[in-house]
């Protein structure tokens, strides 16, 4: 009989811990739940059915190590890997026997380690459950050339499709059906007064940000703006990828060029671009897709894309900020014309509003840094002259504590519509798609702010750390910067509107009952009567689109085999 072995969340219970499975308590089905009510003088309960839970799964393991020290590190590596995935999500589960089906499930408990015959090895009990009760096969993808498909889904029990139309037309309405439910965006046609839609919120710039041809950059002379703390670095600029701006390199490394203020000057410094709409805008979105990926503790970097009035002055600002010796970001989104108080107003800061909560606490230690400097004073005891190179080390804090935005990618947005603003963040899983989001409002009674959008400007930039100070230069990765999408929209009121232009990615996904417009939720032109529809296995289903497929609208329906 081959040796049962399982993988949880990319770590192998064999090769990563040494750890021997010797048995899998897994229950036939998830947790049945009776729903009954005791009804006072009848013969019996009154039975409202039965509904199903989690699925609970214990394992038992033997932890085979040759000495203490082992034993004692890898049972501490485990703990590490259990605590820091018991946040609220669930994790990839495999066993060796059933490979082709993943369980998403969540750590629940670990018995206390028992020795085995007075040697270094123990044996303890992990616990885990899967809250949905299914296991997940390989995603299945199927496209759809006619108005009407018919699907048999794989798996043996119920699952739940999800949609994608990809756009090259302007849409009224689009739906999707299973002959019984269905999902649909938009409104009719009035024939009678002839009310045709049209785009209330008309794309006023669209820039996927894999080309710098349309973004000025800035020099002292036409810098028009107040940079946050900040001074612009002359010799830095920025470069594309295939899909982002980032900072452009020197020698092969990032470079956000020198500190105009000296090294070590008290500033943050970088390089700006700027781009000018064909218009300024009344009332307004601005959407923003950046990343930050953090790379080493120390280092200070941040992102920020400025908003412009049609004079290239400053009324907004979204920042993604890491200015501790951490992993911890911070976000804000502002309106207004200065950092100082009473020039502006933070719709949304994370600090503030206690959504930047810390998710992994600090494990590292100070660290020393050797470096060189010049002597300010003669030493005769140590035979020093004043200007003399001489050695020298210094210990600095350092820290590797993570917070919900360590490494964020996402959206940021701001949003006028008369006197109210909306600052909304979105964090983009790796499928593309926002899975969480934290929203805040403000309204300008006093119609301090106001202003009209002309204009976004890119701020790329660092903060002089110890490292950069001493000589010679200690080396270090900065975090990598980018901007990978830029949309402004101009609001013009509440009649009937177009639900998807041209280029747009519609996204109906009946997995987690939400629709998306290009990864951001988009639920405002969803029709009241609307109904997520599930699939089941095994036999013959229906679905139903609109518009029908064709070269300028092109539909995909993928879907999730489960497994009981």
């Amino acid at each position: 009989m081959a040796e049962i072995t399982f993988n949880y969340c990319g770590f192998d219970s064999k090769k990563d811990f040494g750890i021997v499975l010797n048995d899998i308590n897994r229950p036939i089905t998830a947790e049945f739940k009776e729903q009954v009510t005791e009804i006072p003088g009848m013969l019996g309960d009154l039975y409202e059915g039965t509904s199903l839970g989690g699925k609970k799964f214990e394992l038992d393991v033997s932890l085979l190590t040759e000495n203490e020290s082992d034993r004692v590190y890898t049972l501490r590596e485990l703990a590490n890997v259990l605590t820091q995935t018991a946040d609220g999500d669930e994790y990839p589960l495999v066993f060796s026997d059933e490979t082709d089906v993943t369980w998403w499930v969540h750590p629940t408990s670990t018995s206390m380690p028992e020795r085995l015959n007075r040697s270094s090895a123990v044996s303890f009990t992990m616990s885990f459950t899967c809250a949905e009760g299914v296991g997940y096969q390989t995603k299945e993808e199927i496209q759809l050339t006619e108005e009407t498909t018919v699907y048999t889904p794989k798996g043996n029990t119920t699952t739940r499709p999800v949609l994608t139309l990809t756009t090259e037309s302007d849409l009224t309405k689009i739906g999707v059906s299973n002959g019984d439910e269905y999902v649909y965006l938009g409104a009719g046609f009035d024939v009678e007064n002839q009310d045709a839609p049209i785009n209330l919120k008309p794309r006023v710039l669209n820039d996927p940000c894999n080309t710098l041809a349309s973004w000025t950059k800035i020099t002292p002379a036409t810098l028009s703006f107040n940079i946050e703390n900040g001074s612009l670095s002359t010799d830095s600029d920025m470069t594309t990828t295939d899909n982002a701006i980032k900072i452009g390199n020197k020698g092969g490394k990032s470079y956000f060029g020198k500190n105009p203020l000296g090294v070590g000057g008290k500033t943050w410094f970088g390089p700006v671009r700027q781009q000018m709409l064909s218009k300024e805008l009344e009332d307004w979105q601005v959407t923003a897709r950046m990343r930050i990926t953090n790379k080493y503790p120390r280092a200070k970097n941040k992102i920020e894309l400025y908003l412009l009035d049609k004079k290239g002055t400053r009324i907004g600002k979204m920042m993604i900020k890491d200015n501790e010796n951490s992993l911890e970001n911070l976000i804000d989104l502002q309106i207004g014309y200065a950092s100082t108080s009473g020039k502006y107003k933070a719709i949304y800061s994370s600090d503030r509003d206690g959504q930047g909560k810390t998710t992994k606490k600090n494990t590292l230690k100070p660290k020393k840094i050797s470096f060189k400097t010049i002597a300010k004073v003669t030493d005769k005891k140590n035979k020093i002259k004043k200007g003399d190179v001489i050695s020298k080390a210094m210990t600095v804090e350092q820290s590797n504590e993570q917070n919900v935005f360590t490494d964020f990618y996402g959206n940021l947005t701001i949003k006028k519509q008369g006197n109210k603003y909306t600052a909304t963040v979105e964090k983009i899983n790796k499928k593309g798609l926002s899975n969480k989001k934290y929203t805040k409002t403000f309204t300008d009674s006093d119609n301090k702010f106001g202003d009209k959008v002309a204009g976004v400007a890119l701020y790329l930039s660092k903060w002089d750390i110890k490292e950069d100070t001493s000589n010679p230069v200690v080396e270090y990765t900065p975090n990598y910067l980018s901007l990978a999408d830029v949309k402004v929209y101009e609001i013009l009121g509440k009649q009937k509107q177009i639900v998807a232009e041209k280029g747009d990615e519609i996204i109906i996904d009946c997995e987690n009952n939400v629709v998306y417009r290009n990864g951001i939720r988009y639920l405002e032109n969803v029709s009241i009567g609307s109904q997520f529809f599930d699939a089941e296995a095994k036999q013959e289903n229906v679905v139903t689109v609109y518009p029908t497929p064709d070269a300028k609208n092109q539909w995909e329906m993928s879907y999730v085999p489960r497994i009981n």
